[in-house]
């Protein structure tokens, strides 16, 4: 399976791949940042990333659970424990406390990798990031 083709799977395929072996989560991981790195500066899409943060996780990944090694984003307005959350408003740029969706998400050791744009305060509104 080429890169592109990998970092165009879905979770399930994913998963499968990873519990069956065939890749590790780091290697899916690589495969993304290089995929994320070569299109986000066309599209902007990720307001943060942080792939040292990540690849620590992905090393440590129990693929056998639910969403083990699985590499996520996350919308800028859910709370992820020690990672700014703005709701892509340039306001709103605090730190919060994690959130339970973030705790269920480590629970089942998903790689987060970064945060992705929305519009800003999750309203529909027309704001900076709206390109």
């Amino acid at each position: 399976m080429t890169g592109k083709e990998l970092s165009a799977s879905n979770i399930a395929d994913l998963q499968s791949l990873l519990r069956r072996r065939e890749i590790s989560p780091r290697e899916v991981l690589d495969v993304l940042r290089a995929r994320i790195e070569d299109v986000d500066r066309k599209i902007d899409a990720y307001l943060s990333t942080d792939f040292e943060a990540a690849a620590e996780e992905a090393e440590k990944a129990d693929v056998d659970l639910p969403l083990g090694g699985v590499p996520i984003a996350i919308k800028d307005i859910i709370s992820v424990a020690g990672r700014p959350c703005t709701c892509a408003s340039k306001i709103l740029q605090v730190l919060f406390r994690g959130c339970r969706s973030q705790a269920n998400l480590r629970t089942r050791l998903a790689v987060w990798l970064g945060r992705v744009r929305l519009v800003a305060r999750s309203s529909w509104a027309v704001d900076e990031n709206d390109t």
